[in-house]
């Protein structure tokens, strides 16, 4: 009997496994040219129509070819020519996952199917700038990875498109460039970001006949517009995206003016050596993007109308001048004006001096040249100095600031309050490289240098001048935390801190420090990242007779409550030990810190409040001093309170530059020996960063 329940267990589980199997198969349904198909064990296959997929890996077209897929119980993908995706369908509880590496995708999504349980879409797609999200709906996706541009059209049903954040993208680049192992997707790991991304408040929704683009260094996909209703029309009949095809060029019935009113004609602009001025830019779309333009299938780059284009009322789009090209009548591709083509990263290029008709090509292109507009600018800027070749990071800051009680802050805790009031200049200049990406690991070595003056020419305020160098690096390790992208990071610095406390007119040495910070920082959600962490320090001061370790260990916690409102919450508990004098002081310390991006134009401003209980175990013995050290009174504070309010405001400048402004209320009540102590400090400040 026993013998006979195994049998029917292991005939039920194998079952069960060819039903599966069954699922999760794609078969080739059309085949134009060659297709290949590689599995992720690096197995090479020639694909022919009726074949069927049941594996994760890669496909890919070469020139002039197109292959067709059936992904069952979800619809029919189509790859165009020079295109390749990466598919991942093992996991039959998980929507199917996408990823375009380059080239043109057509898909038409089954409307009866439902989605999976639990989920929002049938099936996700994504880029290396961009996700998808995909119901029952008819759609176009291009993918340039030179320029990194992802666009997409929908002619029928809806898309969610969101843009990925700029570091996610320049770190994907490096991880590609450093490791050699082949790429894989895993599906349930990505299905569940990608819900994630396409439930934030970033994503955008495009309806039938709507394009948007996903283009780096811009903050969010560009509003929905739509395209020429001729090349909308033509573009949902090439249902097998053939290109190539000779054919009647539809052009526009006028022509453009010669006004020398600004307009962004490419969207977005490829880089150059202008930074055009910003102007107006009278238009139907929240971006800025006049509707009415051609969409480039090979580039990703929009054609958009000019200034002066004519505005139709019932189509809701503006017309396309002869001048700037046409579509193919045939296939519905962007076909550009006679003697230029349209370069991902150099907009448009003249043919060279054999072609056809390149008598006039100079002076067109100049022309075409001329017209240039605020849309491009970020976009310009990013790609010019395009971050995965330079690797480096630099944050370079100059702050002015008044207060109006100067005290010294040892590692946390407040010395030597004045009551005086003093002009304070402070600069920092941070540099940080990422030496080494991979999907597990990132080596990142790091320094800086910073210097304090304050302009008050009393011995103790000039003693707290400082200077301040340090060098260290991390070490990333990134995996999955709850199927999110988390890491762990091990951040070890060595910091050396130079101070004029014997007023000398010169920076005596003063501290220096080494320490490790280990850290985990995951995520719920896009609303939710954490931050846990430990760090230990070791320490040996010149100033006091003393050294010792301190431990701190803390978290921190930011929420995007809305589209313009963040909250950053979190706690420090602090221990230093002194071992010579046998000193003890502690700190917790618990913040909250509301964040408002973009409450007015490119302005960003945060306030918050600030807890901190300072309890201390001081047996100071001031012989221990040095008999030439001006202050050989106990300074210290015993125990006490402290309590911050703070706001800062930041004004972006470009694309490096912020300028900001601050206002910083502290005030501390404490007992030092048998006097209580009270004193509050008010700072004013501004002063510039830059970040690149």
């Amino acid at each position: 009997m026993n013998l006979i329940k195994f049998s029917l267990l292991i005939s039920f589980t194998l079952f069960s496994r060819a039903l599966l199997a069954n699922e999760i198969s794609a078969r080739v349904i059309f085949l134009k040219g060659q297709g290949v198909f590689q599995s992720a064990q690096g197995k090479l296959l020639k694909l022919a129509v009726g074949q069927t997929i049941k594996e994760n890996g890669l496909l890919a077209t070469n020139k002039a070819s197109v292959l067709k897929i059936e992904i069952k119980g979800q619809g029919v993908i189509t790859l165009g020519p020079e295109s390749r995706m990466m598919l991942a369908q093992e996991d039959v509880k998980k929507p199917p996952v996408l990823e375009l590496l380059a080239g043109k995708l057509r898909g038409t999504i089954s409307e009866s199917t439902k989605p999976k349980p639990g989920e929002d879409h049938k099936l996700y797609i994504k880029t290396r700038t961009s996700a998808m999200g995909v119901r029952g709906t008819d759609f176009l996706i291009v993918h340039n990875p030179k320029n990194h541009v992802t666009s997409t059209v929908t002619f029928k049903g809806e898309v969610h498109f969101y843009k990925k954040q700029d570091e996610e993208i320049y770190e994907s680049l490096r991880e590609d460039l450093d490791q050699k192992k082949k790429k894989k997707i895993h599906q349930a790991r990505e299905a569940v970001n990608l819900k994630d991304e396409l439930s934030g408040y970033k994503k955008v929704t495009l309806k039938p006949g709507e394009f948007s683009g996903a283009y780096p260094s811009y903050e969010k996909a560009g509003a929905p517009v739509k395209i020429n209703p001729q090349q909308l029309t033509l573009l949902a009949q090439n249902t097998d995206i053939e290109t190539g095809k000779k054919a009647k060029v539809i052009k526009g019935k006028y022509s453009m003016s010669n006004s020398q009113e600004s307009n962004s004609y490419l969207v977005p602009e490829p880089p150059g050596d202008k930074d055009p001025d910003e102007g107006n830019y009278d238009s139907k779309s929240a971006d800025g993007i006049r509707p009415g333009g051609h969409l480039d299938l090979n580039t990703g780059i929009y054609i958009a109308p000019p200034a002066d284009a004519p505005f139709d009322e019932r189509t809701n789009t503006y017309s396309m001048p002869e001048e700037l090209g046409g579509i193919n009548s045939a296939t519905g591709e962007y076909v550009p004006p006679e003697g230029l083509a349209l370069d991902p990263l150099n907009g448009f290029v003249g043919l060279g001096p054999d072609h056809k008709g390149d008598v006039n090509i100079s002076k067109k292109l100049d022309e075409l040249k001329k017209l240039t507009g605020p849309f491009n600018k970020k976009f310009s800027k990013a790609m010019s100095i395009f971050k995965e070749v330079s690797r480096l990071d630099v944050i370079g800051v100059v702050n002015y600031r008044f207060t109006t009680n100067n005290y010294e802050n040892y590692y946390g805790e407040p010395r030597a309050i004045t009551n005086t009031e003093t002009n304070i200049i402070d600069g920092k200049i941070h540099g940080g490289f990422q030496l080494y990406h991979s999907e597990k690991w990132l080596i990142y070595p790091k320094a800086h240098w910073k210097t304090i003056y304050h302009e008050k020419d009393v011995a103790a305020v000039k003693r707290n001048d400082t200077l301040e160098m340090m060098f260290g690096w991390e070490n990333h390790f990134k995996h999955y935390l709850f199927n999110k992208k988390a890491r762990f990071i091990m951040d070890i610095n060595f910091t050396t801190q130079y101070m004029d406390y014997r007023q000398r007119q010169q920076y005596d040495f003063f501290t220096e420090d080494s320490g490790v910070r280990f850290s985990e920082r995951f995520q719920f959600n896009k609303n939710h990242i954490s931050d846990l962490y430990y760090q230990i320090r070791a320490f040996q001061s010149y100033h006091d007779p003393n050294h010792g370790n301190i431990h701190n260990v803390g978290f921190k916690h930011r929420y995007t409550i809305a589209q313009k409102l963040d909250f950053q919450v979190g706690f420090e508990h602090s221990v230093r030990k002194e071992q010579w004098t046998a000193n003890r002081y502690k700190i917790n310390r618990l913040e909250g810190q509301l964040i408002l991006p973009d409450v007015f134009r490119k302005t960003d401003i945060s306030g918050g409040y600030t807890w901190e209980w300072h309890k201390s175990k001081y047996e100071y013995d001031t012989s221990a001093r040095r008999s030439d050290d001006p202050f050989a009174l106990n300074e210290n504070i015993i125990n006490g309170f402290m309590y911050r309010a703070n706001i800062l405001l930041n004004r972006r400048l470009g694309n490096f530059w912020k300028l900001n402004a601050l206002y910083e209320y502290n005030r501390m009540r404490t007992s030092s020996g048998s006097r209580n102590k009270a004193f509050i400090a008010q700072t004013w400040g501004g002063g510039l960063t830059m970040v690149f």
